[in-house]
């Protein structure tokens, strides 16, 4: 049986709750009922889409510019 399915749009807003809101990654996935996994993957995928935006943090593990200043340090989607 495959995972609940989720849309682009949902997506993008849940991203936008941590990336602009500056909620917790952890919080807006058990709120909106999907895994802090999932979530940081939908931060991968469109959480670069802002041109221009600064990244407010490096995480030392892989470089990657962190979408908040929260995850430098403690996890990295691209390691």
């Amino acid at each position: 049986m495959k995972g609940k399915r989720y849309t682009d749009e949902f997506k993008q807003e849940a991203v936008k709750q941590v990336s602009e809101r500056g909620y917790s990654v952890a919080d807006v996935a058990q709120r909106l009922g999907t895994t802090t996994h999932s979530l940081y993957a939908w931060i991968k995928k469109y959480g670069k889409a802002n041109p221009g935006q600064e990244p407010s943090a490096i995480n030392p593990n892989c470089g990657e510019a962190c979408v908040t200043s929260s995850c430098a340090g403690t996890f990295c989607a691209n390691y």
